[in-house]
């Protein structure tokens, strides 16, 4: 007897069935293409058949083709690039009775495994009408939703063929998300030089400066209001796209945290990237891990935390007198287009911001300055983070503490760390000012 649960795993959800017409729909292109009398013929003489109609589901794969309005040829495309993942065979159909490759149109690393190149897109929608295949290779151009966004690209065969001799290849993100309808997170890799920052901390655990915790209002209601901007008040027009804000100030006062922390509000990853993966000598090659960088988190939502970001954002020579000059300044006028083109937020943290490019300074929409605390959020610091533990001498005076020297918070932290190890490794728990002060004393000598 079938149970109840059982019935309910055979019914198909609209995207199952949809992915099912989709194949079905390739399938008959492909065999029409290949089984045409006049390959000249243009996509629509050509016989081939209509994409299936999109169901009202809210799914991935379905929201981009609508967002971005895909036609019959990109959307062909798109799920060309998808096939190799959900029904290989389907290339069978490129194969000659002998199963040898039609020359340009598949490549295989191996008899089994059969991969679309580009070359393949184009003669599947266009044939051998020029004119049609003029106007589809556009569709691979980089300034395409397909490539400047990373959903696909062709990987070159490194000879002397045509340029869409490569393998088509969907970016295993887009592949994830369009067949399970989930965005995972992404894996550290030469693409995606970025780790992730989370945080068990609450807003109410951040203790900052009156002035930066205005400033930094300003900035929670930018970020939170920024669509309402837009879409309501008319004003997407005149918006650059993304958000992009500096903080500014000494180690230790709270700029990762916060970072952090704006990522727990708006539910958004937050990423610190890894300079010294993106900063390359060698010409171009900073460029093109940042272009990679910026293009796997387009329309992802994450906000990109460049800690100590001088060492990338510097500023220009007005003297060029090398080409090391030169390319510096070609690279900080790349680095302004591309952070100004993203569409997600950046935040930008330095120690020293005046080794940064005034330009970069016109194009952040916010500049926060993180100091040191005041004695008054020295004090408050100091009493969060004592632990119960440990027992205050009398020489002990938090307030004294806070006033005669602003320790940053990463410091106190630090301190307590040391006391708290100290007393276990002893099992002395009572503290004094001297201890502090001996510990304070270590910490400078390293």
């Amino acid at each position: 007897m079938i149970k109840e649960k059982e019935i309910k795993q055979t019914i198909k959800s609209p995207f199952i069935r949809l992915l099912e017409k989709e194949i079905d729909w390739i399938e008959k292109c492909i065999t029409v293409r290949m089984a045409s009398a006049d390959p000249a013929l243009p996509l629509e003489d050509a016989g081939l058949p209509p994409a299936p109609k999109l169901p009202d589901e809210d799914h991935l794969y379905i929201d981009f083709i609508k967002h971005h309005q895909l036609s019959d040829e990109e959307r062909l495309i798109l799920l060309l690039s998808l096939l190799p993942h959900i029904k290989p065979a389907s290339f069978s159909y490129f194969l000659d009775e002998g199963d040898t490759k039609k020359s340009g149109l598949i490549t295989s690393s191996t008899k089994a495994q059969l991969l679309p190149t580009a070359e393949t897109a184009l003669f599947l929608v266009s044939g051998s009408d020029l004119s049609k295949r003029l106007a589809i290779a556009e569709l691979f151009d980089s300034n395409h939703v397909f490539f400047k966004k990373g959903v696909l690209d062709i990987l070159s065969k490194n000879d002397s063929g045509s340029q869409y001799d490569g393998e088509l290849k969907m970016n295993q993100d887009y592949v994830e998300s369009f067949l399970y309808n989930k965005v995972r997170r992404p894996r550290y890799s030469s693409d995606f030089p970025a780790h992730l920052l989370e945080t068990k901390l609450s807003w109410d655990d951040l203790v900052l400066n009156p002035s930066t915790d205005e400033k930094l209002a300003e900035l929670k209601d930018a970020l939170l209001y920024k669509d309402q901007l837009s879409e309501e008040w008319g004003l997407g027009a005149h918006l650059k796209p993304g958000y992009r804000a500096i903080f500014y100030g000494p180690s230790g006062t709270g700029k990762s945290l916060t970072a952090t922390l704006l990522g727990k509000m708006l539910d958004r990853d937050v990423y610190r990237v890894d300079l010294s993966a993106i900063i390359s000598k060698y010409i171009g090659e900073t460029e093109e891990n940042l272009r990679k960088l910026l293009s796997k988190s387009e329309d992802k939502g994450y906000i990109l935390f460049f800690d100590e970001g001088d060492a990338l954002f510097g500023s220009r020579s007005d003297d060029v007198q090398n080409s090391n000059d030169q390319h510096q300044n070609q690279l900080i006028a790349y680095l302004l287009q591309a952070i100004e083109n993203f569409n997600g937020i950046i935040i930008l943290a330095t120690n020293m911001k005046h080794n940064m490019d005034s330009a970069f300074s016109r194009r952040f929409q916010s500049s926060i300055f993180f100091g040191p605390p005041k004695p008054e959020q020295g004090l408050e610091l100091w009493t969060r983070l004592w632990p119960e533990q440990l027992k205050k001498e009398p020489s002990l005076d938090f307030k004294l503490l806070a006033s005669s020297k602003p320790f940053t918070a990463a410091t106190i932290v630090q301190i307590v760390h040391n006391l708290a190890l100290q007393a276990i490794r002893k099992n002395k728990y009572s503290v004094g000012m001297a201890d502090i002060k001996r510990i304070v004393e270590e910490l400078q000598r390293k």
